[in-house]
């Protein structure tokens, strides 16, 4: 796989650690579009007991031509709750499951540092492999 960076070096190249901190939720907090495939709104339609079109009225909108999640007033995820976490945790959408590891997270190694203000699980846990990271950020962007 070849991503175009910036600098054409990849810092991660012997690789980096993240491991997602239960109940951390920071990456549910920060202002962003949660973007959802046809699937994905019917995999989470489905965990929620509705239709997809009852679903999508409620818990969706288009940007751009594409469908996303609505968003709460203070820009939070709309399926975050307050001491309970990601109300839709077993089928988050594709995005959500690639965090931190998005392209624009891993361009260069201060857009990486930049990531550890907001995740607490970077430098944390596994190794992941400059291979495993590539095809993870792969994942996010194939969706769009």
């Amino acid at each position: 796989m070849n991503i175009k960076f910036k600098s054409g070096r990849k810092f991660y190249s012997a690789g980096v650690k993240f491991e997602c901190q239960k109940d951390c939720t920071k990456c549910c907090e920060i202002e962003g579009t949660v973007w959802l495939t046809e699937n994905e709104a019917n995999e989470i339609a489905n965990d929620l007991g509705l239709a997809l079109q009852d679903f999508k009225k409620k818990f969706t909108k288009i940007v751009e031509n594409k469908l996303t999640l609505l968003e709460k007033e203070n820009e939070h995820c709309i399926f975050l709750e307050q001491g309970e976490g990601c109300l839709i945790h077993e089928v988050k959408p594709m995005q959500c499951q690639t965090y931190p590891f998005w392209n624009v997270n891993i361009e260069t190694e201060k857009d990486w540092e930049e990531i550890k203000n907001i995740c607490v699980g970077v430098g944390l846990g596994k190794v992941y492999t400059a291979d495993e990271i590539e095809m993870i950020a792969l994942k996010n962007e194939t969706k769009k």
